[in-house]
């Protein structure tokens, strides 16, 4: 998946903001959906995050795959990542 182009982000204590500039929307994420969010940014795919996931937040790979996933379709449900 791609990030969408024209997203403003900024991190303010500990939360993602981003701004999706064209719809005019502010998106807040916690730490692990910022977790996600930059991983995706460096280009990896749901596998490779979910695997960063789980070692980062010390959850099994199985539960962090599905909540990558889970994540990815939110986010793209809000237009703010495209295959």
């Amino acid at each position: 998946m791609r990030l969408k182009e024209k997203l403003a982000a900024r991190e303010i204590a500990g939360e993602l903001y981003i701004v999706d500039i064209e719809a005019e929307t502010l998106h807040s994420l916690n730490p692990s959906g910022s977790f996600i969010w930059n991983c995706l940014k460096k280009g990896l795919d749901a596998g490779a995050a979910a695997s960063r996931l789980a070692g980062e937040f010390e959850v099994e790979p199985e539960e962090a795959l599905k909540d990558v996933k889970a994540f990815l379709k939110t986010l793209k449900g809000r237009g703010l990542v495209k295959k």
